[in-house]
């Protein structure tokens, strides 16, 4: 009874898969909308060809029963095409059926309680080309009514291979060829005008003054080159981003330099006054009182920090970031046979080594804060050797006798098992260690407590804030915390933490730690 029972639970389970597979892919909507499609093509198609039949019984000239044929092909593709694309980007965003079904398997392994990378969560919410005409990329209905002049104007062509001369001279006909000639040119001038203007506009030059008395005028690129150059009035903050943003400034600059050059009034500095008061209205009403350090002025920057960002702050501010354990020289472990673990039994048998794990996402971290321009030290995070650890703590000291604003920053990740091989354990999740009793220590972690939730929002269990006196933490003078970024010896963690992409992620998780620290630290 109890094998019928599970027998009946197996074959719900495989059938509610394979119903909601064929909701995707089968989908009543798409039936619809695809069977339709399918009947008015060929619909069309049949009339087409009945009409091409017809005209040949009545003219007995193959050459226009050819040129029906030749359009109505060209208009059952784009139709067909047409449909699909409307179809492909406004019901489905751009994704294919395959796609989508990766996604809800991904959620149903999320549910299941694997550990499932956040690119495969990823999914859109809107159709990225909403705002283009139909919902379709940009260009494509241009592109389309393009080749349909050109399919009509051979379709002329064609049909005129069959004419007498008398009748070639007919201005009907005549007209029609000038029509699709004319439509067609005027269509790929549009069509390529715009980026054919981008790439001539390098080129342009302001005519110069033959006479003796008159003098050579600046182009419009070498009054731009000037202000950018110099401070202007040109914005320097802006709400936008992207492209779109520095489209916003090349206008601004060529608008200037127009102005400049002809001597008209400059409207451009009210322009840029008007979105530098927006801009800045934005940033005080938003922010804080308690924030209001995150707005920090570039020259406030260098005179905390000085030009190389290398600063002091009176609280902990400052990483010295150290990659637990040691790396790998000339194919050795330096850490020898702890830390690592070798999964055997899985479906993919590999072998983890913590502290290379440490450096390259060490390495990820320090690679954001360079790009961002936030100050920190590295202890030993380019370095294989495993260094002792009254080694770390003694340099880590020196470092804090010289700057006061610094704290210490030891990423590493866990294990539970006993063993150095095998399937692995259950033990899994995310730690934050400090000293025992409370210290300023306390505060950081906190800060990265609440990061890293954000963060992850759920993806990996937080086994949360612990306290023990371990060496590292115990011995270095400065505010510290050690971070167990999940469980090696888990294999699915583990696979985690081999991926770039994971490695990326927690260096992201990291990136905002360090920034919150910076700019939080009172709060």
């Amino acid at each position: 009874m109890q094998d019928d029972d599970l027998l009946h639970k197996n074959e719900e389970s495989k059938f509610s898969s394979s119903r909601k597979k064929n909701d995707l892919t089968d989908g009543d909507y798409k039936k619809f909308f695809f069977r339709h499609a399918a009947i008015l093509t060929w619909i069309l198609f049949g009339l087409g060809l009945v009409s091409a039949f017809l005209i040949f019984l009545i003219t007995k000239d193959p050459f226009k029963s050819a040129a029906v044929i030749f359009l109505l092909i060209w208009l059952v593709v784009f139709l067909r095409y047409f449909l699909w694309a409307v179809y492909h980007y406004n019901v489905n965003y751009g994704y294919t059926i395959r796609d989508w079904e990766k996604i809800e398997d991904a959620k149903r392994r999320l549910k299941n309680g694997e550990v499932v990378l956040q690119s495969e969560l990823e999914e859109p919410k809107f159709n990225p080309y909403r705002s283009q005409t139909f919902g379709v990329p940009p260009g494509t209905v241009r592109g389309m009514l393009a080749f349909t002049l050109l399919f009509g104007a051979i379709a002329i062509l064609i049909s005129s291979m069959g004419m007498e001369q008398g009748l070639l001279e007919n201005p009907t006909l005549r007209y029609q060829f000038e029509f699709f000639e004319t439509a067609f040119l005027m269509m790929m001038a549009f069509y390529f005008g715009d980026k054919s203007l981008r790439f001539l506009q390098t080129r342009w030059r302001d005519d110069k003054s033959t006479t003796n008395d008159s003098q050579d005028t600046d182009s419009t690129e070498d009054i731009i080159a000037k202000h950018s150059n110099k401070n202007t009035s040109i914005p320097k903050k802006t709400n936008l981003s992207g492209p779109l943003k520095t489209e916003d400034e090349q206008f601004l600059m060529e608008d200037e330099a127009f102005s400049e050059r002809e001597g008209l009034p400059n409207k451009t500095s009210d322009l840029s006054l008007l979105k530098n008061t927006l801009n800045t209205f934005t940033a005080e009403t938003i922010a804080s009182p308690e924030t209001e350090s995150a707005v920090v002025d570039d020259l406030d920057m260098i005179a905390k920090f000085g030009e190389d960002g290398q600063g002091h702050r009176d609280y902990p501010s400052i990483p010295i970031i150290d990659a637990g354990h040691g790396g790998v020289i000339d194919g050795v472990y330096t850490t020898g046979k702890r830390k690592r673990y070798k999964f055997k039994g899985t479906e993919d048998e590999f072998e983890i080594l913590e502290g290379v794990i440490n450096r390259k996402i060490a390495k990820k971290l320090i690679t954001k804060l360079e790009e961002n321009g936030l100050p920190y030290y590295s202890l030993n995070v380019f370095e294989d050797d495993d260094l002792p650890l009254n080694e770390r703590v003694a340099e880590a000291n020196r470092m804090y006798a010289k700057d006061k604003s610094l704290y210490y920053l030891s990423l590493h990740s866990n294990a539970a098992s006993p063993s150095l091989q095998g399937k692995g354990t259950t033990a899994n999740g995310i730690e934050i260690w400090t000293s025992v009793n409370e210290t300023p220590s306390d505060q950081l972690a906190r800060i990265a407590k609440r990061e890293y939730q954000k963060f992850f929002n759920g993806k990996f269990k937080f086994r949360g804030l612990k306290e023990k006196n371990l060496y590292v933490l115990k011995n270095t003078r400065c505010p510290a915390m050690l971070i167990e970024n999940l469980f090696f010896d888990n294999y699915q963690e583990a696979k985690y933490l081999m991926s770039d992409e994971g490695q990326d992620e927690l260096a992201e998780c990291l990136f905002n730690v360090v920034k919150s620290i910076l700019y939080y630290y009172e709060d």
